[in-house]
């Protein structure tokens, strides 16, 4: 909104989109001190980090769903999730944007698994084995990864290995 209101030269709707924007932050961290010890907060994305992210799939400009799909995924794939799954109304321009750029941004992310659902609200006789096809990938792919030492394991290796040596 706030871009929007730039590029019209609209000064109200920039500062609705700031006032907007304060607001929500504030209720933003409301919310997230009261879940705090009962909510894992550690994978939530902001609008902000999702725009960063979306890059070189989708521009930041394209307004609607790719960028914050893609920049969702981007920003979440070296997290450790082990798979993505991208649900899209039949016949959707968006979903069929992200559903184009889905293969670099797996090739680019250690072919993370993803599928892509188009769904038109009838049965799908297929959709039961796909879904059950991704999630024995997400699962070989979450082993596959769990097993690579993280930078927070040989830390740990390398200072048992100092507090060893000293003594």
């Amino acid at each position: 909104y706030t871009r929007d209101s730039k590029w019209k030269g609209d000064f109200n709707g920039v500062l609705k989109s700031r006032i907007q924007a304060f607001f929500t932050s504030l209720l933003s961290r409301q919310l997230d001190s009261a879940v705090k010890g009962v909510a894992n907060l550690d994978r939530d994305v902001t609008i902000e980090e999702m725009l960063d992210s979306c890059e070189p799939y989708i521009g930041r400009d394209y307004d609607g769903d790719p960028p914050i799909a893609i920049g969702t995924a981007a920003r979440l794939a070296p997290t450790g999730i082990a798979g993505v799954v991208n649900i899209l109304p039949f016949m959707c321009a968006p979903g069929t944007i992200i559903n184009s750029v889905s293969p670099s941004f797996r090739k680019d992310n250690n072919n993370l698994p993803w599928i892509n659902i188009d769904y038109d609200g009838q049965d799908d006789t297929g959709i039961e084995t796909r879904l059950e096809a991704f999630m024995y990938q997400a699962s070989e792919y979450s082993k596959h990864i769990s097993n690579k030492p993280s930078a927070e394991k040989i830390l740990r290796s390398s200072e048992k290995a100092e507090i060893l040596g000293k003594h």
